[in-house]
This record gives structure tokens, C-alpha cells and sequence, in this order.
């Protein structure tokens, strides 16, 4: 059954054009019932998000856009030539989907900000109040978390 909806949404992203406000209920209907699909892609590598970046000038797909953000789909998927859905609506000169994504991207970014930081605090305040870990190894995973750091906030990808 999953695999028929999968093909089925799949058929809809890979239309000649872009979404239509006839696709709309039975996408909303797949997503509702299947919300992994939210970032699956047509055969350029376009999600949803990126089609609507693209093409969001009208009311319904504007609708459409503020309903993938509010199930969270993923800004920082790539298509095949390496474009995120902000960078096609600034490619595009798309300046509403352009403002809508920059702050779900800020967003989204923040979040995870805020979740890598927590973590850090947590051990953090666990090196400082163990006193028995000398030095040597304060210091050694001090440049562990400095380096988990960097790698959660360098290899930003929603879902991983």
C-alpha cells in the first residue's frame, strides 16, 4: 500500500509544470497518512518545497508552501544540481518564498542550535563536577565536544 502512495505522489511531483491546485487535496490527503514522503524527491531531485519555491505566486500554492513548512519538510535538501528550495526562489526571483523559507531555515537552524548547545552544557557540567578526571582528560574532551560541535552545526541535515 505505502509503495502504490509513494508511486502515486511521485507521479504528481513528476509532472511536465508544476504543482496544480487540483493536486492539492490528494497531496495533503498522502501526507497526512504518510509524512516521510514529505521529502521525497521527483527524477531532477526536486521536493515539493523546491516546486513551490519555484512557483508559489498564487494564493493556494503559497498555502501550500506554509503547510509543508508546518510539517516540517527539509530547507536543506539539495536537487540534482545542487539547489536548495530558498536558492531556486532567489534564482527565480520569487521574493515571497524566498522571506518564507529564509526565517523556516533561521528557524530550523536555531533549534538545532539550541539542542547542540544543550548537550554540550549537560557534559559539560559533568567534566566540571567529576573530580576525579584529571587534566589531561578535561582538556582531551573539551576538543571532543569543540569538534561535535562543529561537525553538528558544518553537516546540517534536517533528519539525519
Amino acid at each position: 500500500m505505502t509503495n502504490i502512495l509513494h508511486q502515486e505522489y511521485k507521479k504528481i511531483l513528476d509532472k511536465q509544470g508544476f504543482i496544480s491546485n487540483e493536486d492539492l487535496k490528494p497531496l495533503e490527503e498522502i501526507l497526512d497518512n504518510h509524512p516521510k514522503l514529505i521529502d521525497s524527491k521527483d527524477t531532477k531531485g526536486a521536493t515539493l518545497l523546491h516546486k513551490c519555491a519555484i512557483s508559489c505566486h498564487t494564493p493556494w500554492r503559497k498555502r501550500l508552501l506554509e503547510n509543508l513548512i508546518t510539517r516540517q519538510a527539509n530547507p536543506f535538501v539539495e536537487d540534482n544540481e545542487g539547489f536548495t528550495p530558498k536558492m531556486e526562489a532567489a534564482r527565480c526571483g520569487n521574493n515571497t518564498a524566498y522571506q518564507l523559507l529564509s526565517a523556516y531555515e533561521d528557524k530550523v537552524r536555531t533549534k538545532e542550535l539550541a539542542k547542540a548547545l544543550s548537550a554540550l552544557s549537560v557534559l559539560g557540567s559533568l567534566l566540571h563536577t567529576t573530580s576525579t578526571v584529571d587534566m589531561k582528560r578535561k582538556i582531551g574532551a573539551n576538543i571532543f565536544l569543540s569538534d561535535v560541535a562543529a561537525r553538528l552545526m558544518g553537516s546540517r541535515q534536517m533528519g539525519d
